[in-house]
């Protein structure tokens, strides 16, 4: 009898392992890349007198009249930040997105 208890508990761990490790390979393959982004921030938040109720659109989920994604996509933040602060940072883009009105970032609320 007791030998039968064990050999159930062996395959409830070996089950429950299983389950385990593939919900974590499920979640890394669904996990969401950061993508760069540009905000106006000016326009959204300095010039926004509903800012105190609509909150930052550089910050909030998505694209808006304000902020928009570049189409390429990153595992790691800190190389995203990186790729868009050295694209913008080119004086024709400089020219059209300028420093004192626009902010670059990377997030996975896109």
């Amino acid at each position: 009898m007791e030998i039968w208890y064990i050999l159930e508990m062996r395959y409830l761990i070996i089950f429950f392992l299983f389950c385990l490790i593939s919900f974590l390979i499920s979640g890394e393959t669904n996990a969401k890349d950061y993508k760069p982004y540009l905000c106006n921030y000016k326009v959204g938040v300095l010039e926004n007198p509903n800012v105190g109720r609509q909150g930052d659109p550089c910050l909030t989920k998505g694209e808006s009249a304000v902020k928009f994604y570049a189409d390429k996509k990153y595992k790691n933040r800190d190389i995203c930040e990186g790729a868009i602060k050295r694209a913008t940072s080119t004086p024709e883009m400089l020219r059209k997105y300028p420093a004192n009105a626009w902010m670059v970032g990377c997030d996975k609320r896109w």
